[in-house]
C-alpha cells in the first residue's frame, strides 16, 4: 500500500513502511523517499524536545446524550483501570461511537518524542524527515510536523514542530 498527503501544494505518495508484496525480503527502509534535513544544535535559536509517555491510558470511554431516549450513553474501547473519558456528539450509530473512542485510544497510546526548535534561516519543509547532530539522538529520524517563518529585526527565523 502507499500513504499520500498534500505538503505546500505537493502531493506526495511514498509506500507504507515494511512488507509490500508477498515477498518477505522486500522491505523499504522507513520513508526513504522523504526529504531529509539535518541540522547541528549550534544551529538552533531554541530547542525543546519532550516525551510523551506511551500507554498512559489502557481504555477510553466515549459518552453522548442520545436525544431520542433522553439519556447518556457510552461505549468503552479498551480494558484496564487507567481510563480516559470523552463526550462526543451524538454519533449514528454505535459502530461511529466505536470508532471514535478507538481513534483516541490509538491517540493516546501513540507516545514518543515531540519537540520545537528555532533557526536562523534553513529551508526545511513540513512532510520532510528531521536529523539534529550534537544531541546524543543522533539515530533519532524525526517527522517534521509544521514550519513557520518570520522576520524579525535582525534574522529570518524558522520554527519547526517535529514528532518521532
Amino acid at each position: 500500500g502507499f500513504i499520500c498527503c498534500v505538503k505546500e501544494n505537493t502531493l506526495i505518495i511514498t509506500p507504507k513502511d515494511g512488507k509490500i508484496g508477498d515477498n518477505a525480503a522486500n522491505i523499504t527502509s522507513k520513508n526513504e523517499n522523504l526529504p531529509l534535513f539535518e541540522i547541528a544544535l549550534k544551529e538552533c535559536i531554541s530547542l525543546e524536545i519532550s516525551e510523551s509517555a506511551r500507554n498512559e491510558y489502557s481504555a477510553v470511554i466515549a459518552e453522548w446524550q442520545d436525544i431520542n431516549e433522553a439519556k447518556i450513553k457510552s461505549i468503552k474501547v479498551g480494558s484496564g483501570e487507567n481510563i480516559y473519558k470523552m463526550q462526543i456528539s451524538q454519533p449514528k450509530n454505535d459502530n461511529e461511537a466505536f470508532k471514535k473512542a478507538q481513534a483516541k485510544l490509538n491517540e493516546l497510546q501513540k507516545g514518543g518524542l515531540n519537540g520545537r526548535c528555532e533557526l536562523i534561516g534553513r529551508e526545511i519543509r513540513a512532510g520532510g524527515k528531521l536529523k539534529i547532530k550534537d544531541i546524543n539522538m543522533d539515530h533519532y529520524e524525526f517527522s517534521i510536523k509544521s514550519v513557520s517563518h518570520s522576520f524579525n529585526d535582525s534574522a529570518y527565523v524558522v520554527s519547526v514542530e517535529f514528532e518521532s
